[in-house]
């Protein structure tokens, strides 16, 4: 079964735009994000990098047009690559890039992902001292497609979603290990120095609306 996995974002280029030899191009969106914390009732404001990439004609025509300080909307997917860095494993999460748009002003920025997929394992559980939860998940992505022959290819990536809150809560009792889900959210990556002083990623969808889609109990979207 082919899932979901839908990416848009509206942002700011803040890289050189520059074709590689092998045809690729490789650009850095800047997204913000407003919200008012509930606890304080103070604004609040992030910044988020997003890492895309565009691939063969498509990424020569994006060349042509793209360039630092633009506002664009990228539409994509979010995929998972992994390589050893001198024994180290090191594992990136890049938007796929399948479709863009340059904009003369953005009013605003857009961080949204949509996703489906199958739970990889029972809950990761977090309890703070308010007496609030947090609780992670693996969803395991499929997609399929056809090659140059006409063969039938197949590609699993694994997405790390945070859900917060109430939501929290009906997860931890509710969902398991195999349940298929449907999640709406927004990307957020944190990074922090390993061993040897390598740099780390981890890339997570922080869940805004979910529900499971295998008749058992969920959230509405």
């Amino acid at each position: 079964m082919r899932n979901i996995n839908q990416v848009t974002v509206v942002g700011h280029i803040g890289n050189p735009v520059e074709l590689s030899q092998n045809g690729i191009l490789n650009i850095a969106l800047a997204t913000s994000r407003r919200w008012t914390d509930k606890t304080t009732g103070e604004r609040q404001e992030t910044t988020e990098w997003h890492r895309i990439i565009f691939f063969g004609e498509y990424a020569k025509v994006a060349a042509k047009h793209l360039k630092k300080g633009a506002s664009v909307l990228i539409q994509g997917k979010i995929q998972q690559r992994q390589w050893d860095n001198n024994g180290n494993k090191q594992t990136i999460h890049e938007l796929i890039a399948n479709e863009f748009t340059l904009l003369d002003k953005a009013m605003g920025c857009v961080n949204r992902i949509i996703l489906t997929g199958n739970v990889g394992a029972n809950p990761e559980i977090r309890s703070f001292g308010n007496g609030g939860k947090q609780v992670s998940i693996g969803l395991a992505g499929t997609d399929q497609w056809k090659d140059t022959k006409g063969e039938i290819q197949t590609r699993t990536d694994w997405h790390n979603l945070v859900f917060n809150g109430r939501q929290a809560e009906v997860v931890a009792e509710h969902v398991r290990k195999g349940d298929s889900l449907y999640v709406e959210g927004h990307l957020k990556t944190e990074s922090w120095e390993g061993a040897g002083g390598i740099k780390k990623f981890v890339t997570k969808v922080i869940v805004d609306n979910f529900t499971t889609i295998n008749s058992r109990v969920g959230q509405p979207a």
